[in-house]
């Protein structure tokens, strides 16, 4: 997850993603099925200030 994670965010830098309509409290993030949305933001959040 912390790898996929971690390629979604470089992914968040790209022109492509830049210009994929988005709203205003737009938030992206990878989830396992058995976890909390909560612990899947926190980890993107953490992977973030890196």
């Amino acid at each position: 997850m912390v790898e996929f994670t971690k390629s979604l965010i470089a992914f968040s830098n790209t022109e492509t993603f830049k210009n994929i309509p988005k709203t205003g409290d737009f938030q992206f993030f990878c989830i396992d099925h058995e976890e909390e949305v909560e612990a899947a933001i926190k980890r993107i959040k953490t992977l973030k200030t890196l």
